[in-house]
């Protein structure tokens, strides 16, 4: 049976994409099977701490905007 995805599911998906991360690279960040990453993004498989992963993706992507106003010369915002 195939799972209809979930707001959190999509979410998932396009802020990995968005980061330019793959599935099994974000698997290792979090220490889940690279399977459980497509699981999630399919809503085949639940999250148990969606809170903790959010929250990690939203770091990641402000590491992101970090580096590239470095790069632009404007300083980084301390965290």
């Amino acid at each position: 049976m195939k799972s209809k995805p979930t707001a959190l599911s999509l979410d998932l998906r396009r802020r990995r994409t968005e980061l330019g991360m793959t599935q099994a690279k974000l698997a290792d960040a979090l220490g889940v099977h690279p399977l459980t990453i497509s699981r999630w993004e399919r809503a085949a498989l639940g999250v148990e701490h969606p809170r903790l992963v959010l929250a990690y993706l939203a770091l990641l992507e402000l590491r992101q905007q970090q580096d590239r106003a470095s790069v632009d010369g404007v300083a980084p915002v301390e965290v």
